[in-house]
């Protein structure tokens, strides 16, 4: 099939949206209409983002930055007004737990902002592909063996960090018998947070990459999968999601460059509807984690409760991760008359610095200070401050109005873009690896919190790789001086 041809089906199915709607007029009343609206472009901009993601992923595997963003962007912005649509359709009601009631008119700015938004990313994309970009320095080799080395120690050394960080607290078993919210607040408000989460995924990467080498010896990735699940069952203790992935995504994104290309097929469709199944019903019962550490709870118990009280609402958009974010994206195309002109998106400089060397009060970022806000509120009665995430779109809206989503996704696909250039081997796979997260975390996190984790990533990836390559030159220089010397002793005798 040509390129020309790819696009074929898009515009045959924006044209039949539109014909459909145009009918629907004719005949329905206009909330009807409305609903139907919301499912329709929704259902459209699934289709454009996901051809797009379906044809770089082609080129480039299914763990190229791009794809996975594109990815990301359909799950947290598309799927829950496509639930929201039909549930309107069935009972002309919508039930999401949000604080603030929302029409469907409200779903259909929502819908087209992000229908814009989708647009401009891919645009921004198909920009970035008219520059080239090599690096020589990314694309060099690292030693595997001290690779694996640099890995492990890092492992080790994040390890460490994560039982001392808990100490703040109590110790890690005091705070798995906390309420989440309540221990999340307590550790960011305890100074000296450490950064366990940072040594711990560069660690991977680098024990990864020694990993999966070809020829090398498979004890390697045993230890490599071995250290990751042991950090996994702890962070699922917790109740944490969000470095659980960080870690899959990490692992799987260094052996697709490494190994083999992973691409998007049904296999693949499969394990990811099976992944966001297990991660519904953990959201929907990680309650009652830290009733069974501290004892309240049993295992019988639990399983009892959790089996009472299952229903597949658990498994809907709506009862899951995407419904937070969201809530920033109805919020702010709504209620927002004072624009920050970008000042959340220059902010992410300053941030980068700790609390304890900040000078003077560190500002709360955009997502924080809108969770603040909401609490106060309408939760200013309970324990913990609750955070909702925050939608990009969101965020551009916040300082840009409605030309937002225009500037920052335009800008956002062709960065993005640029970035993915650098995958090709060496030093630039175990970089991919630890950005590898943003596209996730930029989905559902505000620009200042997920540039300060990458940024902190690849400062210490770069930090270890200079490392090994000193030891790398060092050795090899040894080496030769030695040979030197030893023929000069030979041609001698």
């Amino acid at each position: 099939m040509t390129k020309p041809n790819r696009q074929i089906p898009i515009f045959l199915t924006i044209i039949l949206g539109v014909l459909i709607g145009a009918l629907s007029s004719v005949f329905l009343q206009w909330d009807i209409i409305t609903a139907w609206f919301v499912i329709l472009v929704n259902i459209i901009l699934i289709i454009i983002v996901g051809w797009f993601a379906w044809s770089k992923t082609n080129e480039n595997g299914l763990f190229n930055i791009v794809v996975m963003f594109s990815l990301c962007f359909i799950a947290y912005n598309s799927i829950l007004p496509i639930e929201v649509g039909f549930e309107y359709l069935t009972t002309q009601d919508i039930t999401l737990d949000y604080p603030i009631k929302f029409g469907i008119e409200n779903y259909v700015l929502t819908t087209f902002l992000s229908l814009i938004s989708g647009i401009m990313f891919i645009f921004g994309s198909k920009i970035a592909k008219l520059f080239s970009f090599k690096s020589k320095l990314l694309a060099k080799e690292l030693d595997i063996n001290l690779s694996f080395l640099g890995g492990t120690v890092l492992f080790l050394i994040g390890f460490i960090l994560f039982f001392l960080d808990y100490s703040r607290i109590g110790g890690y078993l005091n705070a798995m018998s906390m309420d989440r919210v309540v221990r999340l607040n307590l550790l960011s408000q305890t100074p000296g947070n450490l950064p366990c989460n940072t040594f711990i995924l560069v660690g991977i990467a680098f024990m990864a990459y020694g990993s999966f080498s070809l020829n090398r010896p498979k004890i390697k990735t045993y230890l490599t999968f071995v250290f990751c699940l042991f950090y996994l069952i702890l962070l699922l203790i917790s109740g944490d999601r969000r470095y659980s992935l960080y870690i899959i995504l990490v692992l799987l994104t260094v052996y697709s460059f490494k190994k083999k290309p992973i691409k998007l097929n049904k296999k693949i469709i499969i394990i990811g509807i099976c992944i966001y199944i297990l991660f519904a019903i953990f959201q929907n019962s990680r309650w009652m984690l830290p009733l069974i550490v501290s004892g309240r709870l049993t295992f019988a118990d639990a399983y009892e409760l959790f089996m009472n009280n299952f229903s597949i609402s658990f498994l809907l958009p709506g009862s899951t991760e995407f419904a937070g974010p969201y809530f920033s994206l109805l919020y702010y195309s709504e209620m927002n008359s004072n624009l920050l002109g970008g000042f959340s998106y220059l902010y992410a400089l300053p941030y980068l610095l700790p609390r304890s060397i900040y000078p003077g009060f560190k500002l709360p970022t955009i997502s924080q200070d809108f969770a603040l806000q909401i609490h106060q509120t309408f939760y200013a009665g309970r324990q913990g401050v609750v955070g909702w995430g925050f939608s990009p779109i969101a965020e551009s809206l916040a300082n840009f109005g409605y030309l937002g989503p225009v500037i920052v996704f335009l800008a956002l696909g062709f960065i993005l873009s640029s970035i993915s250039k650098i995958q090709n081997k060496g030093l630039g796979v175990i970089i991919m690896a630890v950005i590898s997260p943003i596209a996730f975390n930029l989905n559902r996190a505000d620009f200042a919190n997920a540039f300060q984790e990458i940024t902190y990533n690849i400062l210490l990836v770069l930090l270890v790789a200079i490392v090994v390559w000193i030891v790398q030159y060092a050795v090899s220089h040894n080496i030769i001086n030695n040979g030197v010397t030893s023929k000069s002793i030979q041609d001698k005798k």
